[in-house]
């Protein structure tokens, strides 16, 4: 039977053994264990605050996604005819162009009549839809070939007029239903086309059942009591050229401007768009707020705690310190690639204080842009161009370097960019390595040399740099997961710690349970002598 030494403590010395053993125990384990758990701790609050990082990167990111929307271009109107939005900062330019509006795009609408409820069953059987234009004068329908015929089926227990409704809806053909109860006890089937003259519907009704009812749905033959509105054509001039769309929202005139015809002029209208400072001033200012508001959530999270202040989680870490330091880089550093000189960021008004943080001088601001508006491009639009209006260029790859390329033709028609060859390909020439690589060049017959513009904007750049850190297996998840690592050593060193200390308490309590038999042997002992002194002294006496 095995000893239950525990149970069998104090029973000698009458100490408290248990009480000395935990103690003993503690005192080994105390300091082992602060150091492993510290040392745990700050490795997951590291974890934590790399995690915000991350967060603060994605932000920033999108923050500059919103930005570079805005390239300074104000849409002009004056008339309220039409409408302008700059659709792609990125495209848009500055312009302006007569408009007049002769008419709208519309959509043909259909009324089917007659019916007693939504719920009148129509019976089984199929519409088909076929998409074009009615001559109301013939009564000929034209096929658009560019459109396929739709067909929808309607079977035996969801035949109702609500059926069918929802059936040509659920089908997306191009063509919206809706029931519209009259008020007499009569109910009206809606059919919508899209706009545009080829969207006019022939719909062909055929029935399971004769007479079944799906037939009051049959638009095969043009019955111009049943159109109530037919489809049209918008139509419309700018400087005096006609120019007709089957849509009145219009994003193919003119590159990066979306135009709405609202209604036809009375009058000819201008359009266009104009360099605004103060749209350009508002993108400035937001982007300044998103740097700084980034700026100072890292620098709190890598702070020492200088001057008393407590320190931050990152406190030492040359990530951090190697993103703030690029990011802060990214405002102060040449810009090239749109003229012969770099530009700065100093150029309009912007400069970093000694906290770190970036100010913007609207004056200076203002200056700069109205007297070169198209610099701001530097800021959030890429440029590719050229000295000559005889060299067209553009880019097939992102692999090159922002900067200001030579371009040299010789007489027999080689070219090189950089003294780096070009390729010659179906009238274009090309380079696919060195510092262009990617570029594409239409060159004029009479050019023998020229410069190509080759520019990355401040966002386009800083937005590469946070990709590249957000992207998989990026240096941020390498240092989570070297603190991952750390914390399951942590962690295991801690286990390990407890095994340690449960043996150790058991080896301390063996110690202390052999202690205490022996002073019980000793005091059974102590107590026989005592017993046999008392006897030998009553001897003496009696």
């Amino acid at each position: 039977m095995a000893t239950d030494y525990l149970s069998a403590l104090n029973v000698g010395s009458g100490l408290n053994t248990t009480e000395i053993v935990d103690s003993l125990v503690n005192a080994e384990r105390a300091p082992r264990e602060n150091i492993l758990t510290t040392a745990k701790e700050e490795r997951t609050v590291s974890v934590s605050a790399l995690g915000t990082v991350k967060t603060e990167l994605a932000s920033l990111n999108t923050s500059l996604g919103v930005i570079e929307t805005v390239n300074g271009l104000a849409p002009v109107q004056s008339g309220s005819s039409v409408r302008i939005e700059i659709s792609d900062a990125n495209d848009a330019s500055a312009f302006s162009h007569q408009i007049e509006v002769s008419s709208l795009a519309t959509a043909q609408t259909l009324i089917f009549g007659g019916f007693s409820s939504a719920s009148q069953s129509l019976g089984a059987g199929s519409l088909t839809f076929s998409f074009g234009a009615w001559n109301a004068d013939t009564g000929v329908f034209v096929a658009d070939t560019d459109q396929t015929d739709q067909t929808i089926t309607i079977t035996d227990g969801q035949d109702t007029l609500t059926d069918v409704k929802d059936a040509i809806n659920a089908s997306d053909i191009g063509a919206y239903a809706s029931i519209i109860d009259t008020g007499d006890g009569n109910y009206t089937l809606l059919l919508t086309s899209e706009t545009g003259e080829n969207n006019a519907l022939k719909i062909v009704a055929n029935e399971t059942i004769a007479n079944s009812g799906l037939a009051g749905l049959d638009f095969s033959n043009y019955d111009a009591s049943q159109e109530v509105v037919s489809a049209t054509d918008a139509s419309f001039s700018i400087d005096g050229l006609d120019v007709v769309r089957d849509t009145n929202i219009i994003d193919d005139a003119f590159d990066g401007i979306k135009m709405t015809l609202v209604s036809t002029t009375s009058s000819t209208e201008t359009i266009g768009a104009s360099w605004d400072s103060a749209t350009a001033l508002a993108a400035m200012n937001a982007l300044v707020t998103s740097v700084n508001d980034f700026r100072s959530t890292l620098s709190n999270l890598s702070s020492r705690g200088t001057n008393g202040a407590e320190s931050g989680p990152l406190a030492g870490n040359s990530l951090t310190r190697n993103i703030l330091s690029r990011v802060r880089n990214f405002t102060t550093q040449a810009i090239e690639g749109y003229g012969d000189d770099p530009i700065y960021l100093a150029n309009f008004g912007m400069k970093t204080e000694l906290d770190g943080n970036i100010t913007l001088d609207e004056d200076v601001f203002r200056t700069a842009f109205e007297a070169d508006p198209s610099s701001f491009n530097a800021i959030i639009k890429n440029n590719i161009s050229t000295s000559d209006a005889e060299i067209s260029a553009s880019v097939i790859t992102d692999n090159w370097t922002p900067g200001n390329y030579t371009l040299a033709v010789s007489d027999s028609g080689s070219a090189t960019i950089d003294e780096v060859s070009m390729t010659l390909s179906s009238g274009k020439y090309s380079v696919s390595t060195g510092n262009a690589n990617g570029l594409s060049l239409n060159i004029g017959d009479n050019i023998s040399s020229g410069t190509v513009y080759m520019g990355r904007s401040m966002i386009n750049q800083l937005q590469q740099y946070i990709d590249t850190m957000l992207a998989y297996n990026n240096n941020i998840d390498y240092a989570i997961e070297s603190y991952n690592s750390d914390i399951s050593d942590y962690e295991d060193k801690l286990t390990a710690l407890d095994n340690q200390m449960s043996a150790l308490r058991q080896r301390y309590i063996l110690q202390f349970s052999s202690m205490d038999s022996l002073v019980a042997s000793l005091k059974t002992t102590e107590e026989g002598l005592k017993n046999m002194m008392d006897v030998w002294r009553s001897s003496i006496q009696d």
